[in-house]
């Protein structure tokens, strides 16, 4: 599971590194920095249409499919399993042909009560797998877009503090996860391949329950106790 992640970007940095025109680039969509967003808030979004170009704007995370009739669900979307998402109703549409990164600075899982940061050993940009719909509740109501994150049974030493984890993409196979004409129940046992071995070089430590927001919710409890996975 991941129902918390930090987005402390810059977002023109990210367009830049993930190949996507300024002219393409929706900042009045892009949420403000937050070091801790939940469901259903505002979150960041890459994506690439069937002609090539790539976007980045904001999402609602929490994917709502396209035929339902309402966006209150009674079950949670902000996470999709990779086991099940290619026979789900909710998500084997999307994962097929509207693929999507999620950018993050690092994500969180608990253990024992107790919440863990995930990130990079350089502090490097997260590219979390999603999936993403565009859904109304009506003909004549506004498109709103959704987006989840797909998840996998974590690996690398992640297992110790939390058995899920988000499937990230390697740089190498952002080009083939966005690609809208490739067939993602055909490419997702390579890129979640390539996941299990990125997620050897995550960092993780243990940091203090939520309170606010800012730079103090990524801090570690005790710089002495933190747990290094290489």
């Amino acid at each position: 599971m991941c129902s918390r992640f930090s987005l402390d970007l810059d977002w023109d940095a990210i367009g830049a590194d993930f190949k996507v025109e300024e002219s393409d680039i929706s900042t009045a969509t892009l949420p403000s920095k937050t070091f801790v967003v939940k469901p259903k808030q505002n979150i960041g979004l890459i994506v690439e249409t069937m002609d090539g170009t790539r976007h980045l704007r904001g999402a609602n995370w929490s994917l709502i499919p396209r035929n339902s009739l309402t966006d209150n669900l009674y079950y949670k979307t902000h996470n999709a399993r990779i086991e099940s998402a290619t026979k789900s109703p909710t998500y084997c549409e999307s994962l097929d042909h509207m693929r999507a990164i999620i950018p993050a600075s690092g994500y969180f899982e608990p253990h024992n009560r107790r919440p863990y940061y995930f990130h990079a050993p350089d502090d490097h940009v997260l590219a979390l797998a999603g999936l993403y719909s565009w859904w109304r509740q009506t003909p004549s109501s506004p498109w709103k877009l959704t987006a989840t994150i797909m998840t996998c049974a974590a690996s690398g030493g992640t297992e110790k503090i939390h058995g899920r984890m988000p499937m990230l993409v390697s740089a190498g196979l952002r080009d083939l996860w966005l690609d809208p004409r490739q067939k993602g129940s055909e490419i997702l046992e390579r890129v979640h391949e390539s996941a299990q071995r990125l997620s050897q070089r995550l960092q993780f430590h243990e940091v203090a329950h939520f309170s606010g927001d800012g730079p103090h919710i990524i801090q570690p409890i005790n710089r002495e106790s933190q747990a290094s996975l290489f």
